[in-house]
């Protein structure tokens, strides 16, 4: 965010280190994480947006935590924190046990403010702000959801497991309408950050509630980390006409769990006619084993009905802009999605 000033978005582990990527990356720059991280945001708890956040969240021991508004539920926070589902937090989720050590984290602080948290994201709320000065430009992060519909709809549905006598995990509110949507700006460059949050049907939830409640002053980002995974159903034409410049450049991150792959052929071709690149940090989908021994070959295809790689290799998209002009790198799996088009 300039002035060597960080902000951890989410968190996800490196399929071989098992480290979060987060954490690796700032270091590899040679960035103190303790201090220059100001910021750690969750911006919901689906597994694969919390794996490994409580580690970074550690780590990065003055940064503020921000997540969803919605998960503002005092028995749930009760309930999250008790010492039967910290013992038990295997049996429900990674998202649970993240959250569950960040509480404990934020306990550990104690008073240490402003450390301590949580802070509750909600629409047209400023997370992050500090002032130009000299040479160094403004730096603004706005929360753009959740809405005060989805965050009474989200406190009513949480559904919270009967300790000892459970397996599953705990179910957050569906769709994805309780995440934070983040608008970055930093002088006059500026990025929209969509998390997973779907489009809905409900006028005052999802980005309908985003694009209905025009909040705060029109500030067009040039840069769109695209919706959950790029699906159709997080995706609305006033998006890219209200909230977005003409031919933005997208990010976004595939997701691929069984049968479902997400972005389809035809979700890259709705994004790729309306931005000027869309960029992917890996491919969306299935991977094929390695060739083996012939031997081993033949006795995998007796005794398998199918295989593919379980994980694939991590891509990394570094977007940077130096004043005048956006620079992008890709590096690992990551991948132009526009230039096959």
């Amino acid at each position: 965010m300039g002035a060597g000033e960080w902000m951890v978005v989410d968190s996800c582990l490196d399929a071989s280190t098992h480290q979060p990527v987060a954490l690796t990356y700032l270091a590899d720059l040679g960035i103190d994480v303790a201090t220059a991280v100001k910021l750690v945001v969750v911006t919901h708890w689906h597994d694969d947006h919390m794996r490994g956040a409580a580690r970074v969240l550690h780590a990065c021991a003055g940064a503020r935590f921000v997540c969803s508004g919605a998960l503002a539920n005092a028995q749930f926070l009760g309930l999250v924190a008790s010492e039967e589902i910290v013992q038990q937090k295997d049996d429900h989720g990674a998202g649970v046990s993240e959250f569950a050590e960040i509480v404990e984290e934020l306990r550990r602080r104690g008073g240490r403010s402003p450390s301590s948290g949580p802070e509750w994201a909600r629409a047209d709320q400023d997370v992050f702000y500090r002032p130009a000065a000299s040479s160094l430009p403004e730096a603004h992060v706005r929360s753009l959801s959740p809405s005060a519909a989805t965050m009474t709809v989200g406190f009513k549905s949480l559904q919270q497991p009967r300790v000892g006598t459970t397996r599953k995990a705990l179910v957050s509110p569906e769709p994805n309408d309780t995440a934070v949507v983040l608008r970055v700006r930093v002088g006059e460059v500026s990025a929209l950050l969509g998390a997973d949050l779907e489009t809905g049907n409900d006028p005052g939830r999802g980005w309908l509630g985003v694009i209905g409640a025009g909040i705060g002053p029109v500030v067009k980002s040039e840069l769109y980390k695209v919706a959950h995974h790029g699906s159709k159903s997080a995706d609305h034409e006033a998006i890219w006409s209200t909230l977005l410049d003409a031919s933005p450049l997208a990010v976004l991150t595939p997701f691929v769990n069984g049968s479902v792959q997400l972005p389809r052929d035809s979700d890259v071709d709705r994004i790729t006619r309306v931005a000027r690149r869309l960029l992917a940090t890996s491919t969306p989908r299935p991977i094929a084993p390695p060739p083996r021994d012939a031997a081993v070959e033949r006795t995998m295809r007796e005794v398998t009905k199918s295989r593919r790689v379980r994980t694939g290799r991590m891509g990394h998209i570094r977007v940077r802009h130096d004043g005048r002009h956006w620079r992008e790198e890709l590096f690992g799996a990551a991948f132009d999605m526009s230039a096959a088009r």
